[in-house]
């Protein structure tokens, strides 16, 4: 019992709600998400007006072409990162420091987004953009991975229920998309335009993990989505 005016042994303070405070992460998550794919759209500037009474707008449109897929591109992998993550905290209830740690990582990834993709935008060929965009991409899967992996090894941490296969599925989505990224960058040394190519992948990665986690979910009887 606590009693006023005396000194309460750390023992018998009560605990905080573990589950409540991780929650607390997640809304954190969630705000740098939206505001790093928010300033996505501040790395598109409009042209400046050409000649002519339309001011050459066609022109200078085709020229604003790699910021404009850089744009899509970006969102469409922070779109996906963020909803490994989500997924993430629909089973993971609780978690320790280095959870933390790993999360808050992960997340520096997230907001290095804008920037990496304004790099990549104005010089779409150099070797040195495409590099720094992969390897922004690389940390956020490879801590999203390295987050999974540590949960596996304290099952303790996920909600009841949650399939024996999930976290080794959500660990194998993250580093087949990490090696992408990750081969990329070597490609890009070589030859740029083929790394991006090579970023083509990812679209199609994406989609046959949504196919593999359906036929899990059905397996398992549990609405569990990639």
């Amino acid at each position: 019992m606590i009693i006023p005016g005396r000194r309460t042994p750390a023992a018998e303070l009560p605990m905080r709600n573990d589950i409540q405070d991780f929650a607390r992460l997640t809304n954190l998550a969630d705000g740098i998400f939206a505001v790093a794919m928010t300033f996505l759209a501040f790395t598109i500037q409009v042209p400046t007006p050409g000649a002519g009474p339309d001011g050459s707008l066609a022109a200078r449109l085709g020229a604003m072409l790699p910021q404009l897929g850089t744009l899509a591109f970006s969102f469409i992998i922070a779109a996906r990162v963020w909803t490994l993550h989500f997924k993430m905290h629909r089973v993971i209830l609780r978690g320790d420091d280095l959870l933390i740690v790993l999360n808050m990582v992960l997340l520096f990834g997230i907001v290095l987004i804008p920037f990496s993709a304004a790099v990549l935008s104005t010089y779409p060929l150099s070797s040195l953009s495409v590099s720094i965009y992969a390897a922004n991409a690389l940390l956020m899967l490879l801590m999203d991975g390295a987050i999974w992996c540590y949960v596996r090894a304290r099952p303790h941490f996920l909600a009841e229920g949650t399939p024996s296969d999930y976290s080794a599925r959500m660990m194998r989505y993250s580093m087949e998309t990490a090696a992408v990224f990750g081969g990329s960058i070597g490609v890009a040394w070589f030859a740029p335009r083929v790394a991006l190519y090579v970023w083509a992948l990812i679209p199609v990665l994406i989609l046959l993990q949504a196919r593999d986690t359906a036929r899990a979910s059905r397996h398992n009887g549990a609405p569990t989505r990639p």
